[in-house]
């Protein structure tokens, strides 16, 4: 049990990192 959480959060903050770079790249291209 314990390693499943250690998975799913590590799931969940590979997706949010993933979010904040596209979000960046999209802010970056649209100042650009």
């Amino acid at each position: 049990m314990h390693l499943e959480a250690n998975y799913i959060g590590a799931i969940v903050e590979s997706s949010t990192n993933t979010w904040t770079s596209l979000i960046c790249i999209r802010r970056g291209g649209s100042l650009s």
